[in-house]
């Protein structure tokens, strides 16, 4: 079976990417993943082919509307004539065009809900109506409905949805703490005698990179060593390095960027930060808790997540940075975490239904035989 996959972004790394990839290289075989791309190229497009599948490039709706729907219709027919299947991971419902036309056509369609509220770029007005009447249409089409997450059903298909949930699941084994690879990222980073504060995730307002750099400040007066490294990239990522450089903290910032072994960064962490304004299901707070890390989250964030006791929920709208470096203190202040702990919280995860082989089995029979 193959399957037609929409919502990957080919020049992104980002939470979905993972889950796509991932996913699709954990399962059996029985049905392969083909990807949608509404860009020039993708990055994944080797690691894709060496699971069999392939990449269609399709015209950007936001550039040419008119072409991307009628580069959708086309391969929605070959979908529908070669028996394939639709299967769309949306963060929300502003374009349903794409879903309307493989239900017009008569493919097999499924959505997969990822996100539980508006992100920064589809927040306007406009973005908001066309939401609203996306989620009234989608009410009404033959569709199998897919969820990583609670907040996610509610805001993609409402509260009184048939839903199937299917979690964003982590290869655990790859995320279990190594301290030779906490010693030998540390010392490439020139932090080794330091509390790390790590930031994961994209350089967004939803992701709320910058309220860091408010931490950051409160900390300056901190009696021990501590660094804050951030890991990845995105549109406030100038603005920030700006802000570090004129508040006086570039020795205190390291900025990663977009990385390959996001796995090795988090061993060399010590703490996890995500002060997100709202997620969905953050991926990285898994793969966090499958490190052994402390996690310091945002309250906005679904409490789904917290599958360890490694996770702290506090406020971030409208309140001082104060209680995030009273907990970062009080971390600090109660000793090294024993390292030999941190590789037993791999079978926690792995224990709580995260591990991805049994969700990756569990999408493919949705998909196959849903």
């Amino acid at each position: 079976m193959r399957i037609l996959t929409y919502g990957l972004v080919g020049t992104n790394r980002g939470g979905i990417e993972t889950f796509l990839l991932s996913m699709s290289e954990s399962m059996s075989g029985s049905c392969v993943f083909d990807y949608v791309v509404e860009e020039d190229e993708c990055i994944h497009e080797s690691r894709i082919a060496d699971n069999g599948g392939r990449v269609y490039y399709i015209a950007g709706r936001r550039h040419n509307p008119l072409a991307n729907l009628a580069d959708n219709w086309n391969l929605l027919r070959k979908a529908r004539e070669n028996h394939w299947r639709a299967y769309f991971n949306v963060s929300s419902l502003s374009w349903i065009f794409p879903i309307v036309e493989a239900r017009l056509l008569g493919v097999d369609t499924f959505v997969h809900a990822h996100n539980a509220a508006f992100v920064d770029c589809n927040n306007t007005f406009i973005h908001r109506v066309a939401n609203r009447i996306g989620r009234g249409v989608l009410r009404r089409l033959k569709i199998k409905r897919l969820s990583c997450s609670r907040p996610c059903t509610e805001f993609i298909f409402g509260s009184n949805s048939d839903v199937k949930l299917v979690r964003n699941a982590i290869s655990v084994e790859r995320f279990r703490f190594s301290e030779s690879t906490r010693e030998r990222m540390r010392s490439h980073l020139g932090i080794s005698n330091r509390l790390v504060i790590g930031f994961m995730g994209r350089f967004a307002y939803q992701k709320h990179p910058d309220y860091l750099v408010d931490i950051a400040c409160m900390m300056e007066g901190a009696s021990f060593p501590w660094s804050i490294v951030m890991v990845g990239d995105g549109p406030m990522r100038k603005e920030m390095e700006q802000e570090v450089s004129d508040r006086g903290l570039h020795d205190c910032f390291i900025f990663a960027g977009n990385v390959d072994n996001p796995s090795d960064y988090l061993q060399a962490f010590d703490l996890l930060l995500l002060p997100s304004r709202h997620e969905g299901l953050p991926y990285v707070a898994i793969e966090a808790q499958a490190s052994g890390l402390p996690c310091f989250l945002s309250d906005a964030i679904t409490r789904e997540v917290s599958v360890t006791d490694l996770v702290s929920f506090l406020p971030v709208d409208g309140s001082s940075p104060d209680q995030w470096v009273k907990a970062i203190e009080v971390e600090h202040d109660s000793g090294d975490r024993a390292l030999a702990k941190r590789a037993e919280y791999a079978e926690i995860v792995e224990n709580s239904g995260y591990g991805i082989q049994s969700e990756a089995a569990r999408l493919e029979d949705a998909l196959c035989n849903g």
